[in-house]
């Protein structure tokens, strides 16, 4: 049996419901960057810092040695 996605999709959402495939991949995403839990908001705030800051040390590391390429 084949299966329309186009039209699944349409169906979930006129029950306001998500599809299994988004409902996955948005809590993916709220794990990842939202407050897990039982961490307080200070020390979700901090941890959300000491990611950008390793993230912005790794685009200079990547920075750097694309230069030194050139």
């Amino acid at each position: 049996m084949a299966v329309i996605y186009r039209l699944l999709h349409h169906w979930y959402h006129k029950q306001g419901r998500f599809p299994p495939g988004a409902v996955e991949a948005a809590m993916a995403l709220r794990d990842k960057f939202g407050q897990r839990d039982g961490e307080t908001e200070a020390e979700w705030l901090a941890r959300q810092q000491r990611e950008n800051i390793e993230f912005m040390a790794e685009m200079d590391r990547l920075a750097a040695e694309e230069e030194q390429g050139d």
